[in-house]
């Protein structure tokens, strides 16, 4: 008999690279730019939200107003500029440790498809991905481009993989994440929600969150395999 499919959702910063801090950093020197604001992000904290909700978190604390759909524009066409630039010489940028070796077991499992479900616009996160060598495992997804809202961006990603895959995904939907919002917006969605302890986030606070599956690293894939049940 077929083996049901099922679809894993990767987010990213944190669950499969760590970027050294590079999109703040073009965030940072984008509001300097154009707001000749020093430090703009030091009191935002941008783990496990969307893009677009960074950005008007960032407005609210410097500037005390929300972006135009003008600057959000303009701000986003020069975050792709800087972002290549940042990724390629941060010298903190690092694969988490043992994702590729999961990635490449995954993809040898019949009826297991992979997709990003992550709060970077696509072509941010196309450039953290692109140092790594590892958007080839992820040829679809849902990003901030999607939604705003990540559960609805997670909705979206499963409904682009299904029609990128030409599949329905009967054995089920699964966000891996490392944030208690992947674990809310996955939950919300009906999704089975599994979290990498990157140190991202005290664990204490995953734990909290209730996730089905709480991992403390990919270095050994037989596990994830054998407790997703795929």
């Amino acid at each position: 008999m077929k083996t049901a499919a099922k679809l894993l959702l990767f987010d990213l910063d944190g669950t499969l690279i760590l970027s050294g801090g590079a999109g703040f950093e073009a965030w940072r020197r984008l509001f300097k730019k154009f707001h000749g604001i020093e430090d703009a992000m030091r009191c935002v904290d941008g783990r496990g939200k969307t893009d677009p909700n960074i950005l008007k978190e960032a407005f609210l604390v410097n500037l005390k107003r929300e972006p135009t759909t003008a600057e959000s524009k303009e701000f986003f066409t020069a975050y792709e500029r800087m972002l290549k630039s940042i990724v390629r010489t941060s010298e903190g940028y690092r694969m988490i440790e043992g994702i590729e070796g999961l990635l490449k077991a995954l993809c040898r499992r019949e009826g297991v498809y992979l997709a990003l479900g992550t709060g970077n616009v696509e072509a941010g996160a196309r450039i953290k991905l692109s140092r790594a060598r590892l958007n080839r495992f992820f040829p679809v997804g849902g990003f901030a481009d999607d939604s705003s809202h990540r559960p609805t961006l997670l909705r979206k990603a499963a409904c682009q993989a299904a029609r990128h895959y030409k599949t329905t995904f009967k054995g089920g939907v699964y966000v891996i994440g490392d944030t208690p919002l992947d674990v809310s917006a996955g939950k919300s969605c009906g999704f089975v929600t599994a979290v990498i302890d990157s140190g991202v986030v005290a664990r204490e606070e995953l734990v909290a969150s209730k996730p089905d599956h709480l991992f403390d690293s990919y270095k050994h894939p037989q596990e994830w395999i054998e407790r997703l049940g795929l």
